[in-house]
């Protein structure tokens, strides 16, 4: 049962896309977060980096429409000793595709100082994704 201020879409029935459809490895434990890069706070950022590194085959999936966010990210994971390649970012999902595309992770994470937004909640519980949040005292627009 969804919370009342929660008022998801009904369930999406889709011809579904696998992972490679978004350059995502076929297997492993893909963890998502679809909220503005500059909401991951360094210190969840290391927090995601130790994940990665003690979780094999797993791949973290961001999204940016900004190349030199994109390269930075990449660069990021580098220097915590995390192969680039476990770093997907893409552009943002259209609409139409963001249930399906959140349907192939296994975790959202969430961020803290500014959750993800309403929209990218809802389309995680359409798509059955859990999410890790923690709470906090802001929230995205």
């Amino acid at each position: 049962r969804h919370p009342p201020w929660l008022k998801p879409g009904e369930p999406v029935r889709i011809k579904a896309v696998d992972r490679t459809f978004f350059s995502l490895s076929p297997s492993g434990f893909l963890f998502a977060s679809f909220v503005p890069p500059a909401s991951i706070e360094p210190s969840l950022w290391s927090s995601w980096m130790e994940i990665l590194r003690v979780v094999p085959n797993s791949q973290l999936w961001l999204q940016s429409e900004k190349p030199a966010v994109q390269k930075n990210l990449r660069l990021q994971c580098a220097e915590f000793g995390i192969h680039p390649s476990r770093i997907v970012v893409t552009d943002p999902l259209p609409a139409h595709l963001e249930v399906q595309g959140m349907a192939l992770a296994d975790l959202f994470l969430d961020t803290q100082l500014v959750g993800a937004s309403m929209a990218a909640v809802a389309a995680a519980v359409d798509a059955g994704l859990p999410i890790l949040t923690a709470p906090g005292d802001t929230f995205a627009r």
